[in-house]
This record gives structure tokens, C-alpha cells and sequence, in this order.
């Protein structure tokens, strides 16, 4: 009798445990949102260093801030190889579906596969603009920052 109800209270521990790790294996979910802006933009990076001489190159990458509730989200999206081209499948003031992590948000795409930006700036969007100053909230209304 005591063996049976020790392997009872093992297998309840057991499934205890797995039903508790498994809450945090549940994918997160895909929220609408709107595109705010997207821009194809150019960086210089820095290949190497000759004598005290920088050798530099272009690189390009995508910019987007995308608007979920009162939140906007600014991101970069770096191809992975240079040959590889830039992804424009939307315009802006689009509705797209994105998910918010913490250091990152993924845009799915029409074909239904997610574009992961790395998450430059989050700015929350609080009331009617009523403060006098101009804050970051105001700069970002005007569109594509800089």
C-alpha cells in the first residue's frame, strides 16, 4: 500500500512539473498593429583599419516603426548577406501583424513568415500632446525620425 501511494505522488510531482514548464513554452502571440513608416537607409561600417585608416562600406538595412495600441516601436532589419535584397512587402499605414519582444519585434509578412527587427526605441503614446515642451512622443508623431 505505501509503494502505491508514493508512485501516485511521484507521477502527481511529475505532471505537476511538466504542466508548470510547459505554461512557458506557449508561443507568443501575433497582435495588429499599423506601419508607421518603412524606409530603406544606408549605414557606413567599418570593414577594417590600414594604417591608421578606416576601410568603410555602405550597408544597407530596412527601417520601421510600427504603432500597437498607444505604443511605437522603431526597428532595423540587416540582411543577413549583403546579396540578399531588402524586404518591401508593405507601404506605410498598413495593417501588419507584429510580435513584441524584449529586444526584438517580428512583422509577418503576406507570405506569412516573420521579419525579425532588432528594437531600437520604444515610445509610449500618452494623451492629447497637452505638454508644452516638445518630448519624444511629439517628435514621433512627424513620421520617420531620424
Amino acid at each position: 500500500m505505501p509503494v502505491t501511494m508514493m508512485r501516485c505522488a511521484f507521477s502527481l510531482v511529475i505532471l505537476l512539473a511538466i504542466s508548470l514548464s510547459a505554461s512557458g513554452w506557449v508561443e507568443k502571440r501575433y497582435t495588429q498593429g499599423q506601419l508607421v513608416c518603412i524606409e530603406e537607409r544606408k549605414r557606413d561600417r567599418v570593414l577594417l583599419y590600414q594604417v591608421n585608416t578606416p576601410i568603410m562600406t555602405e550597408e544597407p538595412y530596412l527601417f520601421a516603426t510600427v504603432e500597437v495600441k498607444d505604443v511605437r516601436y522603431d526597428g532595423e532589419y540587416f540582411p543577413w548577406r549583403r546579396s540578399e535584397s531588402l524586404p518591401l512587402p508593405w507601404s506605410a499605414g498598413e495593417p501588419v501583424w507584429i510580435q513584441v519582444e524584449k529586444h526584438f519585434f517580428y512583422v509577418k509578412t503576406p507570405h506569412g513568415e516573420g521579419i525579425k527587427f532588432a528594437l531600437v526605441r520604444k515610445v509610449t503614446m500618452k494623451g492629447s500632446g497637452e505638454s508644452k515642451g516638445a518630448t519624444d512622443a511629439d517628435e514621433f508623431r512627424t513620421g520617420c525620425p531620424r
